[in-house]
């Protein structure tokens, strides 16, 4: 008898451990759970670093269209804003840092530009480690956007601390982006730092949401080409 409830007593203890093992297995750590969870998010989302905001409300941005009255030959293009989004590429060991991934998109809003983009893209769009955002400038119109002031400022991702510049020659500053073989975001932030050290306070998305609702004019920094590569303003 004793042997035998010795017996049982090493198979009802073989038995428990045996089930703890497999619940571990089944529910890991939270640390490793975390782990897990940020590769996923890692495969799954593209951050963007650099973004470009243009409106399409010129002259040169109206499209042909067959009317039967005169004023019925022109309508607006159907988006009203141009983005333009650099996205960090994934640094593989042993790899060289490279510029950002640079797409275009004709959207109505930010929300809309994020499903446009999980849509062809495969990923969600995160904003949330945003370098700097460039308005292509042109007449300070952006003081007056109400519509683009109040979708930065409801945005969840968009920090209100990012800086915020006026690009005055998009095409040139693209074509840079495009060519040059180091993060255009990192170098961005370095110029922005040492303008800040400098006792120049770079204006930020928060500085442009309070010129607008205290309807005050605010000084603009301007980010220029120059022999040497950009500078600001």
């Amino acid at each position: 008898m004793k042997r035998y409830g010795y017996t049982l007593a090493v198979i009802f203890i073989t038995l428990n451990l045996w089930g703890c093992g497999n619940e571990q297995m089944e529910n890991p750590e939270p640390e490793a759970q975390q782990v897990s969870s940020d590769m996923r998010n890692v495969e799954e989302r593209d951050y963007a670093t650099i973004l470009i905001i243009e409106k399409n409300d010129d002259e040169d941005d109206k499209k042909p269209v067959f009317g039967n009255k005169l004023e019925d030959m022109f309508e607006e293009v159907e988006k009203p804003y141009h983005f333009v989004v650099g996205t960090a590429r994934e640094k593989r060991v042993g790899e060289k840092s490279m510029n950002e991934d640079v797409s275009k998109w004709e959207c109505e809003t930010l929300s809309e530009l994020a499903k446009v983009y999980n849509e062809e893209k495969g990923k969600d769009l995160s904003l949330a480690h945003l370098k700097v955002i460039f308005l292509v400038e042109e007449d300070n119109r952006y003081f007056e956007d109400e519509f683009l002031l109040e979708m930065l400022e409801q945005d969840v991702e968009i920090a209100k601390t990012v800086p915020m510049l006026l690009l005055e020659d998009e095409d040139d500053f693209l074509e840079y982006l495009e060519d040059v073989e180091e993060p255009v975001g990192n170098y961005v932030e370095n110029l922005i730092k040492v303008k800040n050290r400098q006792g120049s306070e770079v204006s930020t998305v928060a500085d442009y949401l309070r010129s607008w609702r205290e309807g005050e004019k605010m000084k603009p920094n301007f980010f220029t080409e120059t022999a040497e590569g950009f500078k600001l303003d």
